[in-house]
């Protein structure tokens, strides 16, 4: 049998890469997250043998990678703005040739961050309340809370688009 810190399978590994994706600027970035994160597996052999849920342990190892590399890039937003220096008019024009759900994904990630989390969790990853707030250390009702703001959040953006044009 082999040890629990070997148990990443691909599917697993890839949610883990999705998860990291809503924190990092881009795949490979989340990608190295999640390596970093078996790679301090494998040198800390036994740690798993400890845990009970394995996959909230592990979501919760990829988020605090995220969370330690973004304090030291400063803030995902600032970077994202530095990156992205479109005028008006191409924001329209990206808006226009993109599909909804393309443009309900890029919405989602200017939610607050645990508000992003919760979301992604839910709605991507399939992921019950009780779940998450284990993955999160959170509270179920505020798991709930923070996915209806989310939603409402995203639903009156999209009607601003639908119905103006424009965020």
């Amino acid at each position: 049998m082999r040890p629990k810190s070997t148990i990443i399978t691909d599917n697993l590994r890839l949610r883990l890469v999705q998860f990291a994706k809503t924190f990092m600027t881009d795949y490979a970035h989340a990608e190295d997250v999640v390596q970093d994160v078996q790679l301090k597996l494998l040198i800390s052999k036994g740690t798993l043998d400890q845990v009970d849920n394995i996959e909230a342990f592990l979501f919760r190892m990829v988020r605090n990678r995220c969370l330690d590399l973004i304090k030291v890039k400063k803030n995902k937003f600032a970077e994202l703005e530095n990156n992205m220096d479109c005028e008006d008019s191409d924001l329209m024009n990206l808006i226009e040739n993109r599909e909804m759900s393309q443009v309900a994904v890029s919405l989602m990630e200017e939610l607050p961050e645990k508000q992003r989390m919760v979301i992604y969790l839910n709605d991507v990853e399939q992921m019950t309340s009780d779940e998450i707030a284990d993955i999160l250390n959170m509270d179920p009702k505020t798991i709930r809370v923070n996915l209806s703001r989310a939603r409402k959040q995203i639903r009156e953006r999209l009607r601003k688009i639908c119905t103006y044009g424009t965020v």
